[in-house]
């Protein structure tokens, strides 16, 4: 894979390119926001700073969310610039999340499981009427970002169906989740939110669910798949044959823990 390539591919068509469902996605001239028009909190998903416009433009956007009492994520990249984005941010009050990687992979050369990988449980695709059996899984695992998830997966499997869910059942009680969008532009996958329970981990569940997201992606006429990866997935999804792309370092700022007056 040609990384540089794959990476103006997803500045162009993730980072630039639509918001999601029920988002508003608002266009300055040195970042992109995604607004929620419920109450659910705001992305900065795109920004095209300097070492001279940074600072200011830091306070413009966390002034602006402090006005609006919204949370807001701003997601920097490892190739943003300047440099030292993320230690500005945390200068202005914004606090760093856990670090990520972007991870990439050609659909086409993704390996196939072998057969005496998939010896107990079923990974399925997820209906409408599993959505409750699947939260389960995610009020469990990450319960503050349980509601955010549901209203996604309902918006997206509806109407014109541009999201995928899929579940590994083990004796009829579902242990793991999965989701995938589809950026078609781009002939890119986006694959999000998979985890297991803690009692069903190490038996290859997450693996299985990738690599079904990663056949209904062939499916759909998709090169490629991108993972927003934490420490825990990273591994697995390498060993699959995904790569390295760059860093993503999540800031946070929240107004309801900020000293900051509006």
């Amino acid at each position: 894979m040609d990384k540089a390539a794959f990476l103006d591919l997803y500045d162009q068509h993730v980072r630039r390119g639509p918001a999601d469902v029920r988002t508003e996605r608002e266009v300055e001239a040195h970042v992109i926001r995604h607004v929620p028009t419920d109450e659910h909190d705001c992305w900065i998903v795109w920004s095209q700073l300097t070492g001279d416009n940074a600072d200011e433009v830091i306070r413009h956007e966390r002034d602006l969310f402090l006005q609006r009492n919204r949370l807001v994520e701003w997601k920097v990249y490892g190739h943003d610039q300047p440099a030292d984005l993320a230690d500005r941010l945390r200068s202005a009050g914004f606090t760093e999340e856990e670090q990520e990687a972007l991870l990439a992979i050609d659909v086409d050369s993704a390996a196939v499981l072998e057969s005496d990988d998939a010896t107990e449980g079923e990974v399925r695709v997820s209906e409408l009427s599993d959505i409750e059996r699947v939260m389960n899984v995610y009020r469990g695992v990450w319960p503050d970002h349980a509601d955010e998830l549901e209203r996604r997966f309902e918006q997206h499997m509806t109407g014109q169906s541009t999201g995928v869910l899929v579940h590994t059942e083990l004796e009829g009680a579902v242990v793991g989740a999965g989701w995938m969008t589809f950026r078609d532009g781009a002939q890119m996958a986006e694959l999000w939110a998979g985890t297991v329970i803690e009692e069903a981990r190490q038996r290859g569940f997450y693996r299985r669910m990738t690599q079904k997201r990663l056949e209904i992606a062939r499916e759909r006429g998709m090169r490629y798949a991108a993972v927003d990866a934490g420490p825990q997935s990273r591994p697995i999804l390498e060993r699959m044959g995904f790569q390295f792309i760059t860093s993503i370092t999540p800031c946070l700022f929240d107004p309801a823990r900020s000293t900051l007056k509006p």
